[in-house]
């Protein structure tokens, strides 16, 4: 369990990712992992999802991938039957699991409504800031793999049919309610979401806003998503994302990238300009950090805005063709 967790934190490297493909680590790790033996359905459950999110994030966009190893395509592993008993169980090849985190995968439904259905419950515990398994699931982990995930086609209707669109307006919520002034929600509007129950510390991150954002973005070129967008009054929210975000002065929201901070990060890295930067004493992976989180809220109320206008131009249409 606990090696599958850090091959799923590695494997959000975008430096690491090159380097674990190339050394087999997916049939010498995972492929184990998964044929163990396990005392409960919701101990094999959790592991799928560790082994779920460490193969969507390594196979993102791999779309000339093919596994080389020959052992990989005779693996068979263990999933979980529609039983009370840990005993009772089937056996499915190791590939299908690849087969879902790809581009251009092989259907293998059955597999990928399993698995993918685990990752949204995996995030439901995540906001209520819930164990499960003895594991704290942290949200970061859990949304940057839906993202990876959401943009294959065949993801798309398992994760709406999951509840995904619900969770992510909620998170859209939490984060509208976290960042209001003085507890007033966005001038009084008032949310579907506003009472959602959120566990003692947990905080919506600006880079775990715009990931959901884009995962609302990918999944909004379905007609159901969108239909479920509006349901959760999911255009409000955005607004005000939007709102709050790009509020600065007479600038125009789409130079957003041109305030200080941004501008004064950037000369840091520039080899005349930063020379004498103390930043430039940090390593790769932390200057990474820094600057997702100094560039990810302007980043944001673009997205929130964008999406808030399609859908609402969606409904227009949607009126339009009824009348």
């Amino acid at each position: 369990t606990d090696a599958v967790g850090a091959l799923n934190h590695i494997s959000r490297s975008e430096q690491a990712r090159p380097v674990l493909l190339e050394s087999e680590i997916i049939g010498s790790a995972l492929g184990p992992a998964l044929q163990a033996e396990y005392d409960s359905f919701e101990e094999l459950d959790a592991i799928f999802a560790r082994a779920t999110m460490a193969l969507a994030n390594l196979l993102a966009h791999q779309v000339d991938w093919e596994p080389t190893e020959a052992e990989l395509r005779d693996i068979q592993v263990l999933a979980p039957q529609d039983s009370e008993n840990i005993d009772q169980i089937y056996k499915r090849p190791f590939t299908e699991y690849i087969e879902i985190c790809r581009p251009n995968g092989a259907e293998c439904m059955k597999v990928r409504e399993g698995a993918l259905g685990i990752l949204v419950r995996c995030l439901r515990y995540a906001l209520k800031g819930q164990k499960w398994v003895g594991i704290t699931w942290g949200t970061f982990s859990v949304i940057h793999a839906m993202c990876n995930l959401s943009e294959i086609e065949l993801n798309k209707g398992v994760l709406i049919a999951a509840g995904l669109v619900e969770l992510l307006v909620q998170l859209l919520g939490i984060w509208q309610r976290q960042h209001s002034n003085s507890g007033n929600a966005g001038n009084n509007r008032n949310y579907r979401y506003s009472s959602f129950h959120t566990g003692k510390g947990v905080v919506i991150q600006p880079r775990e806003l715009l990931l959901s954002l884009q995962i609302m973005t990918n999944l909004a070129q379905c007609e159901r998503a969108r239909s479920i967008m509006r349901h959760e009054d999911a255009v409000p929210i955005l607004e005000s994302i939007g709102e709050s975000d790009l509020r600065f002065g007479t600038l125009d929201p789409s130079l957003w990238v041109l305030r200080d901070r941004h501008v004064g990060l950037c000369m840091s890295q520039h080899p005349r300009l930063g020379a004498d930067s103390k930043l430039a004493m940090l390593d790769p992976a932390v200057m990474r950090l820094i600057v997702e989180y100094t560039c990810s809220r302007g980043g944001a109320g673009v997205l929130a805005n964008s999406l808030a206008q399609f859908l609402k131009e969606d409904q227009h249409s949607l009126h339009v063709v009824v009348g």
